[in-house]
């Protein structure tokens, strides 16, 4: 066998030898990983002296590994060269997941460009691969945050429709301030809890729990807490923002009190009535880091319930009267009631900041549809309360999707559709003396049967509801959107109009066009 032959299966054999260690690169679940792999390959099959490997789009690319260099304009300087013994390489249709920079010693042969190109695209199918896995990764995770952000808005509707229908049986006032310390303790485990009274510069506590087990109950039952004495409750009160303490041992103005040494995480939060601040919700743990800011968010829906009973609490301590029994006249019962509707529904506002005030402005333009046509005044009653808690099943919803400002997907779409069967769900324990929990289920149905949750049609839907779904789409139409800006009021009556008797029913959609352009209804 002469030495040409020889030569040539020589060449042969490091080739193949090349494409085995190329196909050895082993499947990677990281860029840093793969990078380190792709140097060392570099160096044992090519024997290159200069070497550059970046990743990422034009706008964003980082060096990730090289050797030679110091950043990526000397490897530009390089690249302009063009030289015979250079090897350049996009990865992408316009380099999108990186470029590879390679410099050997002699001029690249044929037979080696090709192992480059191999050893290249091998490159960037890794590349893919990682960042499709990432990008699975992602989609995994976000999946599980919203799931579970859906679990704790679960949690805290259940709550919520059990403080309710527990609130609308009680009236006595301490009862009613017991209930909330109890909710309270099921959405955020503690070891004491207290609803203290606002008077001047001093805080009374009138109803407490769980300090019977630090054997300090008669003290905490006759504790009068001095702002100027306390710095953190005394800004706590000027900022009406509430407070997490999660060490007391690590706060330096935590006010260190004998018989309140176990106390060893905190929460206050305002309780707030119009701006102004009615008193506060305390909450203790006697172990350190037990709460969070998370858990702030889980107890105001209880703080703005309480704000209605301290009022009530306000007025009966100016008579002295606070520890009494008093059984509420049908007027206080139905106050304290339309009370804790409105909290329910700013808690929907708070968690939806761009459309704060949807549902008030709802109630106000469904309520006055229902007077122009003349219904009883039960009727009437009925309407408001449902407008103003229309989308209290939106709870339950994740507030990365409320506040989405693209469009939502499928999934999101779903999770967001369900809010009139879960406003069902949770209005539907409360005797109410109207059918409102089926008001709310149905506000999203449509003449000609193509809406949800039960694609009802004609007079299969509530009156009540009909009259409530031209509200509601008036309102959102004419008010600002995440996804949209507002879209202005005469558009909203032009809908309205276009699919009168279609998709709204037409007495209904005829009062409304006549509030608007001949009676002068506006928004508050």
């Amino acid at each position: 066998m002469d030495n040409k032959r020889i030569q040539k299966y020589d060449q042969l054999i490091s080739e193949l030898l090349a494409l085995y260690e190329i196909s050895s690169i082993p499947f990677l679940y990281s860029e840093e990983s793969l990078v380190e792999e792709i140097r060392e390959k570099a160096v044992k099959l090519f024997g290159i002296r200069y070497f550059a490997l970046s990743l990422g789009p034009k706008d964003y690319r980082r060096l990730a590994k090289s050797f030679g260099f110091r950043n990526l304009g000397e490897i530009s300087e390089k690249v302009k060269q063009n030289k015979s013994n250079q090897f350049y390489f996009s990865f992408g249709d316009r380099g999108e997941l990186g470029k590879l920079f390679m410099e050997q010693r002699h001029p690249i042969s044929n037979r080696e460009r090709r192992l480059y190109i191999v050893f290249a695209h091998y490159i960037k199918e890794s590349l893919l691969s990682i960042r499709d896995t990432e990008k699975l990764k992602r989609e995994k995770k976000e999946h599980e945050f919203l799931l579970k952000s859906q679990r704790e808005q679960r949690l805290q509707t259940e709550t919520l429709a059990k403080l309710i229908l527990t609130l609308n049986t009680k009236i006595n006032l301490l009862e009613i301030l017991d209930e909330i310390l109890y909710q309270a303790k099921l959405i955020v485990p503690y070891s004491s809890a207290n609803i203290a009274l606002l008077e001047g510069n001093t805080i009374h506590i009138i109803r407490r729990q769980g300090y019977q087990e630090y054997g300090i109950e008669d003290f905490i039952s006759k504790l009068v807490i001095t702002l100027d004495k306390f710095p953190l409750i005394e800004k706590l009160v000027k900022t009406k923002k509430p407070l997490v303490v999660p060490d007391t041992y690590k706060e330096p103005q935590w006010v260190v009190v004998k018989e309140t040494n176990w106390i060893r995480s905190h929460i206050t939060i305002p309780v707030c009535l119009h701006e102004d601040v009615l008193g506060l919700l305390m909450i203790d743990s006697d172990t350190p880091n037990k709460f969070s800011v998370e858990d702030i968010k889980r107890l105001q829906p209880l703080a703005n319930t309480a704000s209605i009973a301290l009022k009530e609490a306000q007025e009966y301590r100016k008579t002295e009267q606070v520890e009494e029994e008093l059984k509420q006249s049908y007027k206080k019962l139905k106050e304290i009631l339309e009370g804790v509707v409105q909290a329910v529904a700013l808690t929907v506002d708070i968690r939806d900041p761009y459309t704060a005030g949807h549902q008030r402005r709802v109630s106000q333009l469904s309520s006055a549809i229902a007077k122009e046509m003349n219904l009883t005044l039960d009727q009437i009653e009925e309407i408001h309360i449902a407008g103003v808690l229309h989308d209290i099943g939106k709870i339950s919803v994740p507030a990365e999707i409320i506040s989405k400002p693209g469009r939502l997907n499928g999934m999101e779409m779903s999770l967001l559709k369900a809010h009139p069967q879960i406003g069902y769900d949770i209005l539907g324990k409360i005797d109410f003396p109207w059918s409102l929990a089926k008001v709310i289920l149905q506000h999203h149905e449509r003449m000609d049967g193509s809406g949800y949750p039960a694609g009802l049609s004609g007079k299969e839907i509530l009156l009540e509801a009909r009259i409530l779904g031209v509200a509601d789409v008036v309102e959102a139409m004419s008010s600002h959107r995440p996804y949209r800006p507002a879209l202005g009021i005469d558009k909203a009556l032009e809908e309205i109009s276009k699919n009168r008797g279609i998709l709204y029913d037409t007495e209904v959609v005829d009062v409304c066009l006549k509030l608007f352009k001949e009676k002068g209804f506006k928004f508050e």
